[in-house]
């Protein structure tokens, strides 16, 4: 995955599905992390850490991560007990080509 390649369709994806500002911080910080991760996923992070870094309540931001999994953003796996969630940021040019028909 290409980090400048993944936030130009990011961009272009706006144009038609547009998020909401807290939708729009959370895959950012998302994508900075899992490229200073080197693009290995899922990765691990805490709900606090993430909400701390973007400034957002427990709602806002249980909102805005929510909007990323039904915008087919970003996929989430919960994990039981005090275990933090698994992130992977989906990618959303080889998204744009299976939607496509691409090669």
């Amino acid at each position: 995955m290409q980090y400048l390649s993944q936030i130009q369709e990011f961009y272009s994806r706006q144009l038609t599905q547009r998020l909401s500002a807290r939708a729009q911080a959370l895959w950012h910080y998302l994508t900075f992390c899992v490229n200073q991760a080197r693009w290995r996923q899922p990765l691990e992070v805490r709900r606090e850490l993430l909400q701390g870094a973007l400034s957002m309540s427990k709602r806002q931001f249980y909102a805005a991560r929510d909007e990323l999994t039904a915008g087919g953003y970003i996929s989430v796996e919960r994990r039981a007990g005090n275990q933090p969630s698994l992130y992977t940021v989906i990618d959303l040019t080889l998204l744009r080509r299976t939607e496509t028909g691409e090669d």
